[in-house]
């Protein structure tokens, strides 16, 4: 399947296993998977290949094993996950779906997932609003703004770490709201997100060098880190992560260098 001949703009082949049968190479049968909610007689689809070969919607992502469909349907969004190869990681992104939100971590909810052999796709209802580094870039006064963001995304990411989950991918524009002054926001792309059986204070430092690093202009200042901890710490903050926010800055300035492999 061609990206190209999707949007004609995408400029990328996606690699797509295909299969002659509804029973996939490692034995596992075609499945389709639904949550509860309201898209599910908008979409249709009765098998997992209606999901998969559905030809509806506009690509807005696309990489060499995966692209992204946005269907606009009545009454709802929908974003389409197809991955063309590592089948288990659509089922692990369901299932994490489902386990951050019952942990009370707003993440998208999700549709349904799909399996065909090696293919999958997993689509979640859209969030609403804009990503946090456009609302801030936009902000007249930049330092109540940082507050703000401070205030709204602190409280999600201190739940997000009790449940014990680190994102990996936690940078200001996987977050979004109506607006700064808006009281419910949302975090995407939990794709990466897991549950590190070791050095886990070192991961959870990373999700915060990665709010920090995605910051506009000049990223944010160094005491950034210090009033994060404290907001996600309840405002007790234990001695060692005094130390840790040194590393945190030193390893946001890295993150900044980096460019993302695909975009």
């Amino acid at each position: 399947m061609s990206c190209v001949g999707s949007t004609g703009r995408c400029g990328r082949t996606l690699t797509l296993t295909s299969t002659g049968s509804n029973n996939t190479r490692d034995g596992a049968a075609d499945r389709l998977l639904w949550a509860d909610g309201t898209a599910r007689a908008a979409l249709g689809y009765t098998a997992a290949r209606d999901a998969l070969d559905d030809p509806r919607g506009r690509v807005v992502r696309c990489t060499p094993w995966r692209f992204t469909v946005m269907l606009d349907l009545p009454g709802a969004r929908v974003f389409v996950k197809h991955r063309g190869r590592r089948p288990r990681a659509g089922l692990r992104e369901w299932r994490i779906l489902h386990r951050l939100r019952a942990a009370g971590v707003p993440v998208p909810e999700p549709v349904f997932l799909a399996r065909s052999g090696a293919r999958t796709a997993l689509g979640t209802l859209a969030v609403g609003g804009r990503p946090f580094d456009a609302l801030l870039a936009e902000a007249s006064d930049r330092n109540a703004a940082c507050r703000r963001i401070v205030e709204l995304i602190a409280p999600r990411v201190a739940r997000l770490h009790a449940a014990g989950y680190c994102h990996r991918d936690l940078y200001l524009n996987h977050w979004f709201a109506d607006s700064l002054e808006a009281s419910h926001v949302a975090l995407i792309d939990v794709e990466r997100t897991f549950r590190p059986r070791l050095r886990a204070r070192r991961f959870r430092a990373k999700d915060l060098a990665a709010l920090l690093a995605s910051w506009p202009g000049d990223g944010a200042p160094a005491t950034g880190a210090l009033r994060f901890l404290r907001a996600v710490h309840g405002g007790e903050l234990p001695p060692r992560w005094k130390r840790d926010a040194r590393w945190i800055v030193a390893r946001a300035r890295r993150m900044r260098s980096r460019r993302p492999r695909h975009g």
